[in-house]
């Protein structure tokens, strides 16, 4: 999925029709499965099965598998810009000392028992 891709609408309009039980109950098996094995090994057959919806829903949901990953990363992930920006202030405008905070913080948000195995799946494999 290129850059581009990323400003298209995911996941698609009538997921937000669902239930926030529903909604939440399919990001959670999104997560599970991708912090369980890399996004080239997960496949939608599992991820219905466990999510309890049907092949055809998910593809009204999600344009394909891809949709369904960058769905989780953008759930799990912050927006960096806003993060530096912080730092920035919270350092009095001191850019040395506020990249060296932004660089412990995105440390420690990598390995985030919460995130890591999502980026560990995704580049490592």
């Amino acid at each position: 999925m290129t850059p581009c891709h990323m400003e298209e609408k995911i996941p698609k309009e009538v997921f937000y029709n669902l239930t926030k039980e529903k909604q939440e109950k399919i990001i959670f098996v999104f997560k599970e499965a991708f912090e369980a094995k890399p996004f080239q090994k997960v496949n939608v057959k599992e991820i219905v099965e466990k999510a309890g919806i049907a092949r055809g829903s998910f593809y009204q949901y999600f344009e394909n598998l891809e949709d369904a990953y960058f769905t989780i990363l953008n759930k799990e992930t912050i927006d960096i810009h806003k993060l530096f920006m912080k730092m920035f202030l919270l350092k009095n405008r001191n850019l040395s000392e506020a990249l060296i905070a932004y660089g412990h913080t995105i440390a420690d948000i990598l390995f985030d028992e919460n995130t890591y195995m999502i980026y560990k799946n995704q580049y490592l494999y």
